[in-house]
């Protein structure tokens, strides 16, 4: 399972209730059931891309998590390696309080990085691989 399923599952394994359907209901329409049923598919081993800006905002308000973690874990699932230092230092680089950034310009960073890393499996060379 991919990072962005764990997240997921660690949501609904700690919040009962949390249904796909619920998931989708607190996204405000940002994501449907069907995708966080897929997205928490345990047998998906990646993403073929990067979710929309909206969908990860939306995710992360369901599960009442940072959108910085609900981008990570995406990113990662995606294929950005997001914790080797030595390829990638992107997390330790934002700054502290990044929660604090206003929704609409969040979103725009959001979108930026979207745009940046598009739908392409970004891994670098010496990353680690996920186990099928």
């Amino acid at each position: 399972m991919h990072a962005l399923g764990r997240l997921i599952q660690e949501c609904r394994d700690a919040d009962p209730t949390l249904s796909y359907a619920r998931i989708a209901k607190l996204s405000d329409g940002a994501i449907s059931h069907t995708m966080a049923h897929r997205w928490a598919n345990a047998n998906i081993h990646h993403l073929d891309k990067l979710p929309e800006p909206k969908s990860i905002l939306g995710l992360a308000r369901a599960l009442k998590l940072p959108p910085l973690q609900v981008l990570l874990a995406a990113a990662d699932a995606a294929g950005v390696d997001t914790t080797d230092p030595a390829s990638s230092d992107f997390a330790r680089k934002l700054p502290p309080n990044i929660d604090d950034i206003p929704g609409e310009v969040l979103a725009d960073v959001l979108a930026l990085l979207w745009t940046l890393v598009g739908s392409k499996r970004t891994k670098r060379p010496g990353a680690r691989k996920e186990a099928k």
